[in-house]
């Protein structure tokens, strides 16, 4: 692909392997793509904004720029007015599919057809089996990290953290009937609200385990949110980020025999739950209870999410 001729009204892309956005539009002298295109997630895209808005803010108040930095401007500002060709999907420049024009200014979490190609690939490298242990009668997974908000992580394929409920929360609750769940370039945070799961005009807010930029969700758990009752930690995972503080977000979640100490105590906090508003004799037998909600309904749902989700 040729340069525009014109560089001073619109900077011209031309096509070289892995090189950066940023280098494609002859605004930086030397950068390669290390993030497959995903502009959105990467701390560089990130950085050079930040420069970007300094610049933009000091134009505004009348500042003539000095330097080389002062100059920048983004790539963006004049994306719309380039030729097609040089507008190319970056997912036609990662190799992934032969020709795509973007026409988003790669914001790929707004694009219908990045999340298509985004779940075409979750589907061609899908979740592997889990081996699973059984922790008074609830199923665990082995080597996932636990919120103690009943949510779990693990790391998946590039380093992303796929994220899901655990099998306590989807037999204390029952199937879900709705989730409602991060969009595409969302950004969730530890300890702080990540999705709402429903069930006969309740809502219950659950916490995200992990902090980061969402790159995939589960379309079909949307569609069918009883996966998450009948495979917890396989087909009813939740959704997929890019962790910004990863290291740190897995030291604060539990994980190995921690865990199962943990849900030895859950369970025996919930058969005390129980026994308080049933009577012992109900707390003894037949558990764990597949739907606690729906079965024992005296137990206010409010009374679960508060002692159990911690929301």
């Amino acid at each position: 692909m040729t340069a525009a001729t014109n560089k001073s009204n619109v900077k011209g892309l031309k096509i070289t392997q892995n090189e950066c956005i940023w280098m494609k539009a002859d605004i930086v002298d030397f950068k390669l793509c290390d993030k497959n295109y995903d502009c959105i997630n990467c701390s560089f895209d990130k950085s050079m904004a930040k420069i970007v808005a300094e610049n933009r803010e000091k134009r505004s108040l009348g500042l003539v720029p000095r330097t080389k930095k002062d100059r920048i401007k983004s790539w963006r500002e004049n994306f719309n007015q380039l030729d097609a060709t040089q507008r190319l999907c970056r997912h036609m420049l990662s190799g992934r599919v032969d020709y795509k024009i973007c026409p988003n200014a790669f914001e790929c979490h707004k694009c219908q057809f990045d999340e298509l190609i985004e779940n075409e690939v979750i589907a061609l490298d899908p979740v592997l089996p889990v081996n699973l242990t059984n922790v008074s009668g609830y199923a665990m997974a082995a080597g996932n990290y636990y919120h103690r908000g009943h949510s779990w992580a693990m790391i998946d394929y590039g380093a992303r953290i796929r994220v899901g409920l655990d099998d306590f929360v989807t037999r204390l609750f029952g199937p879900n009937k709705k989730l409602e769940l991060p969009s595409l370039g969302d950004t969730v945070v530890q300890n702080e609200t990540g999705w709402i799961v429903s069930r006969d005009n309740h809502r219950a807010e659950m916490l995200s385990p992990i902090q980061g930029i969402v790159t995939a969700v589960n379309q079909k758990v949307l569609k069918t949110p009883e996966l998450t009752h009948k495979s917890p930690y396989e087909t009813g995972w939740l959704f997929m980020v890019e962790p910004t503080k990863m290291k740190k977000n897995l030291k604060d979640l539990m994980s190995g025999q921690e865990t199962t100490e943990w849900m030895q105590n859950e369970a025996t906090r919930l058969r005390e739950l129980v026994a308080g508003v049933y009577g012992a004799t109900a707390s003894a037998g037949g558990f764990p209870v597949d739907d606690i909600y729906g079965n024992l309904p005296e137990i206010a749902w409010e009374r679960l999410v508060h002692e159990f989700l911690l929301t």
